[in-house]
């Protein structure tokens, strides 16, 4: 099980440094060239798709030391990524109907999503990408 929450931790660093990427380009975009917004975010989805793709791929070969098929591979990142934000969306709105406090909720929110972040993670690798090839320890 430290395998994948190591591999699921690989991989949310480059969620964090695709954050911190793309605000950056939305920052230097519409304050010093003065672009929309909308036209940024559209050449910004493929920068994600790809960077997130690529981050799933080397958590996967760097933690777990195996390279798995270029099926099982896109699969397996499709299926963590609609599931994460699925899960997350839907475990929020559950939980924002019993809590009024705003700040109690943002501190929930973030614990929601690392927890369904690394289900999801464990979930599309173990069952999709690793099934019956390869025997973590």
């Amino acid at each position: 099980m430290s395998k994948y929450l190591q591999g699921a931790a690989f991989y949310l660093f480059f969620y964090l440094f695709l954050g911190l990427l793309n605000s950056a380009i939305m920052y230097v975009g519409v304050k010093f060239l003065h672009i929309t917004p909308t036209i940024i975010l559209a050449l910004l989805i493929f920068l994600t798709v790809f960077v997130l793709f690529f981050g799933f791929k080397k958590s996967i070969e760097v933690v777990f030391g195996f390279i798995p098929s270029n099926n099982r591979l896109i699969l397996g990142w499709v299926v963590q990524f609609v599931s994460f934000i699925v899960l997350a969306s839907t475990v929020e709105v559950f939980f924002s109907r019993f809590i009024s406090s705003v700040k109690l909720f943002q501190v929930l929110s973030v614990f929601i999503n690392f927890s369904v972040f690394f289900f999801t993670y464990w979930l599309s690798v173990k069952a999709i990408v690793l099934r019956g090839d390869f025997e973590v320890r």
